[in-house]
């Protein structure tokens, strides 16, 4: 993410980078990530951001995903090229996570893959 006047979050940052809700309007991907990964249990995305090194844009939702990060989801798929594929890492019951209202409106249909 950029700013007026520098680099204001590198999100290649180890092990991970925070955006608040508020830098949301200054986002940009700068470059294309494999995949898009969300994680809905914190252990999970601990382990995946520290030990797979694969490209992904890795996103924790912490369950049911905030508005913040429904927002951040739906700028960056409207963003990246359309083969890349949107992949979610439900805790349990990962039907009733992707057909929740908030995952609908940040996700096109049929490009989520539940894993």
């Amino acid at each position: 993410m950029e700013g007026a006047s520098q680099r204001l979050v590198d999100g290649r940052a180890k092990p991970l980078a925070s955006i608040y809700p508020e830098m949301l309007s200054q986002l940009s991907v700068l470059e294309r990530p494999s995949a898009i990964l969300t994680i809905e249990n914190y252990a999970s995305f601990n382990r995946q951001v520290r030990e797979i090194e694969d490209g992904s844009l890795v996103v924790y939702t912490g369950g049911f995903p905030a508005a913040g990060v429904i927002e951040l989801l739906a700028k960056v798929l409207a963003t990246v090229p359309a083969d890349v594929p949107f992949l979610h890492w439900a805790t349990w019951m990962p039907a009733a996570s992707l057909s929740s209202g908030t995952w609908k409106r940040a996700c096109p249909a049929g490009r989520a893959r539940i894993l």
